[in-house]
């Protein structure tokens, strides 16, 4: 399990709690710039928004430390029928995109994965 300390609200506390699923393609070197973090809910999702951008901030800030050309992280939280689509950009600001599931038609946020 990986431990990454971090400052909330000028206190020092560890995030040691794994995402629920990590999405990357190419090799291990490679990890570090193809990555989508994954958080999933089944009824708080916006605890599972701040729980992503938690696990998406620690590699950020790693891939900035480690001098990556693009430090570009993707991340997701979903509870079923809403889907958080986040970035924190290279210049360290985190953005979202919401999608909504209705009728059982995912067409939309799985499109958005590919």
């Amino acid at each position: 399990m990986h431990r990454f300390p971090v400052t909330l609200k000028r206190e020092k506390v560890i995030l040691s709690a794994p995402p629920d699923y990590g999405i990357w393609h190419g090799n291990n070197e490679a990890l570090c710039l193809n990555v989508l973090i994954v958080e999933a809910k089944k009824t708080d999702i916006e605890s599972g928004v701040a729980q992503a951008l938690g696990y998406m901030g620690c590699i950020h800030r790693e891939r900035k430390a480690l001098s990556k050309r693009d430090s570009t992280v993707y991340g997701m939280a979903s509870n079923g029928s809403g889907f958080y689509f986040l970035k924190i950009s290279n210049n360290s600001k985190w953005s979202e995109r919401v999608v909504s599931v209705r009728d059982g038609h995912f067409e939309e946020p799985l499109g958005l994965l590919v």
